[in-house]
């Protein structure tokens, strides 16, 4: 209960980084993602979605090699 295995999310919820960061590509901010989900705290928003950057540039650079 209140986990989710697999996949990076944020701690004590099941709401996975890789979604947030989608709703953030779609135009989303910060403010309105906790708009939908205002059990977040939004230094925790704020840190999934630089996980999800971190983790965008590292495939970036496996593509090139």
């Amino acid at each position: 209960p209140r986990k989710l295995g697999g996949a990076p999310h944020i701690e004590e919820t099941r709401i996975e980084t890789e979604g947030l960061f989608a709703l953030n590509a779609r135009g989303l901010s910060v403010a309105q993602i906790i708009r939908l989900y205002p059990a977040l705290d939004p230094a925790a928003v704020e840190e999934s979605l630089d996980l999800e950057q971190q983790l965008q540039h590292n495939l970036s650079i496996k593509r090139a090699a």
